[in-house]
C-alpha cells in the first residue's frame, strides 16, 4: 500500500474567481511575444495553462495575502506551489504567482522549483491533514508589474 500525498480538493467557485488571472498573463505574454507564433490557452484541461513559443509553458495562480500595498515586493521570504504540480517539473515553464488583485507576478522557472524542498504544511487553509508544497526562497525569483507603464523588480 502507498501512501498518496493528501491534496486540495477542485474547487469549481475558487477556479471561477481566480480564472481571470490566465487572461490577465495571456494578454501580458502576448504584448511582450517579438515571434510569430501566438501565445494560447493551454490545450490540456488538466495540464498548465498557457503554451507560447518554442514549447514555453506557463500555470499561473493568484496568492490573495499578497496584496497591492505590498507593490512590487512579494511580502514573504518563501512561497509555496502545490506539490501535486510536481509532475510538470521536467517540462519548459514557468509558474506565474499573481497579486490579489493581478497587477503583478512572481516569476518561478521549472529550474528553481526543481531545487526547492518538499514540505508537508498542517494545516492550511484548504487542507487540514497536511498537504505537500514545494517551497520557494522569493529572492531567487523575478517580480514584473502586469499593469501598463510599470516597470520590473527584477
Amino acid at each position: 500500500m502507498t501512501n498518496k500525498p493528501v491534496t486540495k480538493r477542485f474547487d469549481k467557485a475558487l477556479y471561477a474567481a481566480n480564472d481571470p488571472a490566465k487572461e490577465i498573463v495571456l494578454e501580458f505574454l502576448q504584448s511582450m511575444n517579438t515571434t510569430s507564433h501566438p501565445w494560447a490557452v493551454g490545450a490540456d484541461r488538466y495540464g498548465p495553462d498557457l503554451a507560447g513559443p518554442d514549447g514555453l509553458l506557463v500555470e499561473v495562480e493568484v496568492k490573495q495575502h499578497w496584496k497591492e500595498k505590498h507593490g512590487l515586493v512579494f511580502p514573504y521570504d518563501t512561497l509555496q506551489i502545490p506539490g501535486r504540480k510536481r509532475k510538470w517539473l521536467a517540462l519548459n515553464m514557468e509558474f506565474w504567482i499573481l497579486r490579489a488583485d493581478l497587477g503583478a507576478a512572481i516569476i518561478i522557472p521549472t529550474s528553481i522549483l526543481r531545487e526547492s524542498a518538499v514540505v508537508a504544511v498542517v494545516p492550511n487553509k484548504y487542507v487540514w491533514k497536511g498537504e505537500e508544497f514545494l517551497t520557494i526562497r522569493t529572492d531567487l525569483c523575478r517580480i514584473t508589474s502586469l499593469l501598463p507603464g510599470v516597470g520590473t523588480n527584477v
